[in-house]
């Protein structure tokens, strides 16, 4: 009986060891699982991270192609109605000319409209609000009543004077289009 029992203490003690190395084999996987789990979550997490950066970003570079786009067509439409004032007086009223011009206008108005939705920021804004949009509605004022007149003199003094004028804006209005356009590409 001293055998069996032994054999038996041994078969036991066999089987104790084999759970415990089993236990200790199960206890090993179960930290690597959770570090490969871990791993794979923080891996998905810096991918949406980057994700979401990048979307932020070319957001951010859709805006600004956008503001550009509407600072430049707003600069076109201005150009486009200060040469309109001078073939008109060129023209000395001429029906077409006035239709020219008041097309400019309205299509000035339409840009400089669309620009301000599009300005990047508090400071632009701003300057939008104190410079340009102020000289736009001061040049409509003066243009509108010219747009009226028929057999407008190109000799004359004070027609010349008025174009004069005119152009003066234009350089403020390249100098206040520069500040606008230096804050969309900041």
């Amino acid at each position: 009986m001293g055998q069996g029992q032994h054999a038996l203490g041994q078969v036991a003690q066999l089987a104790r060891s084999e759970l415990v190395s089993e236990a200790a084999a199960q206890a090993g996987r179960d930290p690597l699982r959770r570090d490969m789990i871990a791993g794979a979550v923080i891996s998905f997490l810096l991918i949406v991270a980057t994700f979401v950066v990048f979307m932020v970003g070319l957001r951010q570079i859709n805006d600004a192609r956008d503001a550009q786009e509407s600072l430049d067509q707003a600069n076109r439409y201005v150009q486009a109605t200060l040469r309109g004032v001078g073939e008109l007086i060129l023209a000395e009223g001429a029906t077409a000319q006035v239709k020219a011009l008041l097309a400019s206008i309205k299509a000035g108005d339409d840009a400089l409209n669309n620009l301000s939705k599009r300005l990047p920021g508090e400071a632009a804004e701003q300057h939008f609000n104190s410079k340009i949009a102020p000289a736009w509605l001061n040049m409509r004022e003066r243009l509108t009543p010219l747009a009226a007149q028929r057999g407008i003199n190109a000799g004359a003094a004070d027609v010349m004077t008025f174009y004069g004028k005119l152009l003066s804006n234009a350089e403020t209005f390249e100098a206040d289009f520069a500040v606008i356009n230096q804050a969309i590409v900041e």
